[in-house]
């Protein structure tokens, strides 16, 4: 139960960073290059991290609910 709660929390924060990265995408090609663009970029990837950080939670959590399922 706690770990079903866990996966629907780590989904709902997963999809906000999709968007946060979306919009930065949409932005990228409006922002001339300089410093403005950089922190853009910067945050890209960020965003692309944590993504690749909750997408390795969500496996663990997956893995561990299927798990204990089986018993």
């Amino acid at each position: 139960m706690q770990e079903n709660r866990q996966i629907d929390q780590l989904k709902k924060d997963k999809m906000k960073y999709v968007q946060r990265l979306a919009a930065y995408y949409q932005q990228i090609d409006s922002v001339e290059v300089g410093e403005k663009r950089d922190q853009i970029i910067k945050e890209i990837l960020n965003n692309r991290q944590e993504i690749f950080s909750i997408n390795k939670q969500l496996e663990e959590l997956e893995k561990k609910s299927e798990e204990s399922g089986k018993s």
